[in-house]
C-alpha cells in the first residue's frame, strides 16, 4: 500500500519452489488427516524469473488458509501453463 514492498527478479525452477512449499504445509494438512495433492502440468526443469520468496509466500497463504478451513477431505494445488502465463488454482473441500 506505500509502495514499500520491493520485488526481486530471480531465476528459479518453479518445481523445486513448489516442493518447498509442499514441504512447510504438509504437516499442517496431515495433522487435520487432510490430503494434500500438487499437481504440476510443467515440463522439467520450469525456470521462470521472478521473485521466489514472494510467490512462496502467496501459495503457502493460500494453502494454509484452505487447510484452516478444511475439516475433512482434501486440498489441491494445480500449476499449469496458459497464454497469459503460469496460473495456480487452489481448491478444496472445506466451506465456502
Amino acid at each position: 500500500e506505500s509502495g514499500a514492498i520491493q520485488i526481486k527478479k530471480d531465476f528459479f525452477d518453479l518445481h523445486q519452489e513448489i516442493a518447498t512449499v509442499q514441504t512447510v504445509v504438509s504437516d499442517r494438512a496431515k495433522a487435520k488427516n487432510l490430503t494434500l495433492a500438487v499437481n504440476i502440468n510443467l515440463p522439467k526443469p520450469y525456470v521462470v524469473s521472478g521473485d521466489r520468496q514472494k510467490l512462496g509466500q502467496i501459495l503457502i497463504n493460500l494453502l494454509s488458509n484452505a487447510i484452516k478451513f478444511t475439516f475433512e477431505g482434501q486440498i489441491n494445488l494445480d500449476v499449469l501453463s496458459t497464454t497469459q502465463g503460469i496460473e495456480f488454482i487452489v481448491t478444496d473441500t472445506g466451506m465456502g
